[in-house]
């Protein structure tokens, strides 16, 4: 089985390359990239880094040129995981048993860039799915869909735990799906939301919520970037860590600082209290 991997995270590459090798595919060519202008990035240069020395690698911009570097080889399957660009349907036609996508939501909810939003959100659950490509992202027919829910103690590492489970789950599962000509299960439009990358003003933490929904929305901004900023006594910094206690009476106004010190602060929320590790905002 001759495979074409489209990624630009190192993690996303390991984990296509393992699967490869302990079944005997071959994995024919590794497609990376910075990315396009507006979002660039080095991490196709780990993939590089920990790819073999005969391993073909096509670093690319240009999603035109695609199908003429798949053509040649007679592939049996394309699939994409963190990849940021459209495959274009040349070369989505190209593969024998054709081409997919492992997206690290429980589609059809967030569709998009942004999977992160998931936890941002308060969603009750993590989860991947493994997807037919069609010309929109995201919307393909689903061939494995895995969800674990939120765990007890919320950390970025927990929580990333449960979602990786999910991601390799729903990965092993599809890719066998897919060798056996699975066409998939067609998604519900009606219960499609979208995961928008964060903006400025989300990233700023909000005292009026819930203490756990603060949380989530801190480690949903940590997980993969940009990050949480917070205003304590007129100052702006980055949020490092943060944790939550329930109060039931005497609460302060939300935003009201607890106490304060030259690297953390206590602050009122809806429910309770939220401490923090504070940071210097990069410059």
């Amino acid at each position: 089985m001759k495979v074409v991997a489209c990624c630009v995270r190192p993690e996303a590459y390991q984990l296509i390359r393992t699967w490869a090798g302990d079944r005997g595919h071959e994995l024919a060519l590794v497609v990376t990239s910075p990315g396009p202008d507006q979002d660039r990035a080095d991490d196709y240069r780990g993939i590089i880094a920990a790819a073999p020395p005969m391993q073909d690698i096509f670093v690319t911009t240009n999603m035109a040129r695609l199908a003429d570097a798949i053509r040649p080889l007679s592939a049996d399957l394309l699939v994409t995981c963190t990849f940021p660009y459209r495959i274009p349907e040349q070369a989505r036609a190209l593969p024998r048993l054709g081409a997919f996508n492992l997206h690290p939501t429980p589609l059809p909810y967030y569709r998009g860039p942004n999977p992160s939003r998931m936890i941002y959100d308060g969603f009750p659950t993590v989860g991947a799915c493994f997807h037919r490509m069609v010309h929109e992202f995201d919307a393909g027919p689903v061939l494995s869909r895995h969800e674990s829910s939120l765990p007890d103690a919320l950390t970025p590492i927990t929580v990333w735990e449960a979602w990786q489970s999910t991601i390799i789950a729903a990965f092993y599962e599809g890719m066998a799906k897919a060798m056996e000509g699975d066409t998939g299960q067609p998604q519900r439009p009606a219960e499609q939301t979208r995961a928008a990358r964060f903006s400025e003003t989300e990233r700023r933490l909000d005292w009026t919520l819930p203490g756990r929904s603060v949380l989530l929305r801190w480690i949903g901004l940590e997980l993969f970037g940009p990050g949480a900023i917070a205003s304590v006594g007129g100052d702006t910094y980055r949020v490092l860590q943060v944790d939550f206690r329930t109060a039931t009476s005497n609460l302060p106004p939300p935003g009201t600082i607890a106490s304060q010190s030259a690297t953390g602060a206590e602050i009122a929320v809806h429910d309770g209290f939220v401490s923090m590790v504070l940071g210097e905002l990069p410059k």
